[in-house]
This record gives C-alpha cells, structure tokens and sequence, in this order.
C-alpha cells in the first residue's frame, strides 16, 4: 500500500471546558500509536481561536464540544462552513439532534458524552482510513512505555486500589489507573461490572452462578451481592441475542 501524504494526522479540539480539552486530549496520547505518523493536535477555547486556525492549518479530524447552553455555538459553525477546506468534524455532545440542526451537511460523526475511548478511535480510524490496521484495542502505560491489547483478548479487569490487572488467556499486567476510569474507556455494551474490583468481558463468559462468574482459563470471579441482580439480568439479556450463552447454574 502506497501513502498518499507522509506527514502527522492534524486534530484540532474546540471546547470552551477545559475539562474536555484534557479528557479528550489524554484519549488521543494514550492512543497515539496507532497513527502511523503520528499526530499533531491544537486545542482552540473560543471561536475567534477556531478561525484563526482553520486560517492557518489544515485539520484532517476537528472535535467539537457543542452543547445548547453554549451560546457560540451557532457562531462557531458557521466559522467552520466557511472554511475553504471542510475538515471531518466529529460532535461531542450529549445533545446530537442539536447538533445536527446547526450543522446540516449530514456527513459529521458523534460521540456521546461521557465519551468511551474505544468509539473515539473507532470514529478516527475511520476518517484516516486505518480502521482495518488493528481491532480495537485497550491502552495502558507501564512506566514510560505505551501498552495496547485488543478489546477480543480481555477476560476481566482486577482492581487493587489505585492499579488495575488486565488479564487475557495468554497474559497479564498491572497499571495504574481507577478500574471506573478503564469502565468509561470501553464499550458497555460487551464489559460488565459485577464486582468494586472486577469488570468483565461478557463474550468470555463460560457460565454464572448466583455469586459467580466462570471465565476460561479456570477463572472464578465473585459477583458481589449488590450488583447481583443487575448482573444476572444483564448477562441473561446479553446471551440471549447471541448465538453462543453462558449457562446459568
């Protein structure tokens, strides 16, 4: 395959919340790895900032954090549609029909808040064309290196106080972070908490019994007796749509 430009995926972030600016610039360094290149993000507060940029630089990917109270936000679309070169604009809302009623060229892509981290890259991965390079994959940090294993691999998360234990049928490894952080950061719909300390991975789930979960490998995880009936009926909802189930005990 031959590269049609060698140089960094250009982002841009527009949000008057700090905040957001940090959220969503944390997500893109954790996963910087996957961009061949590697990226070069600027992060614009007001809409005066936003024009000044698209001015001078030529965004493939522009984030924008755009809710109803936000009384720019008519100011700042209209900035980005003069824009001689339209950038992939990507929504981060809680409020999408807004959004789309501001910016009606029907072509833009929306996260949600909170965001999850995997859904950015599966959004990005799209617009710069890499999303058959790898499968969605979990990041982490040991020390100074920048880890990744793919979402399909992961048995469970463990919980020790301020690190977390990543586990596959082939491996494991600790990092630090809060395990309701790595929660936010993957897709609901396929981990599910059944413990404080323990977010699993539905699709790697052998059979469940009223205080248990049984994974491969022999695992046994406890579900703990306040979130039990959420857990059954989550598991039991799950597995019925799905070809293989779990078998309840």
């Amino acid at each position: 395959m031959i590269t049609e430009c060698l140089k960094k995926t250009a982002l841009g972030i527009y949000s008057g919340r700090n905040t957001v600016h940090a959220e969503l610039a944390d997500m893109l360094k954790r996963g910087g790895a996957r961009l061949p290149l590697g990226f070069e993000l600027c992060l614009c507060a007001s809409a005066h900032e936003l024009a000044a940029a698209l001015d001078l630089e030529v965004f493939d990917a522009l984030f924008l954090d755009i809710e109803p109270d936000d009384e720019r936000a008519a100011q700042t679309v209209a900035e980005i549609q003069r824009c001689p070169r339209l950038p992939a604009l990507v929504f981060v809302s809680a409020h999408e029909a807004y959004c789309r009623r501001l910016f009606r060229s029907g072509s833009a892509a929306f996260l949600t808040k909170p965001v999850r981290e995997i859904e950015l890259w599966e959004i990005l991965n799209r617009i710069t064309g890499t999303q058959d390079a790898d499968p969605p994959a979990f990041t982490y940090r040991q020390k100074d290196r920048l880890c990744r294993v793919p979402v399909e691999d992961i048995l469970f998360f463990e919980s020790n106080v301020r690190k977390v234990r990543v586990v596959t049928s082939e491996e494991e490894a600790w990092f630090y972070r809060k395990l309701d952080q790595v929660e936010a950061d993957l897709p609901g719909a396929n981990f599910l908490r059944i413990h404080h300390s323990f977010l699993v991975n539905l699709d790697k789930i052998e059979g469940f019994t009223r205080s248990q979960v049984l994974l491969g490998g022999d695992y046994r995880l406890p579900i703990s007796q306040r979130r039990e009936e959420e857990a059954r009926a989550r598991m039991a909802a799950y597995y019925s749509e799905h070809e293989g189930h779990a078998v309840s005990s």
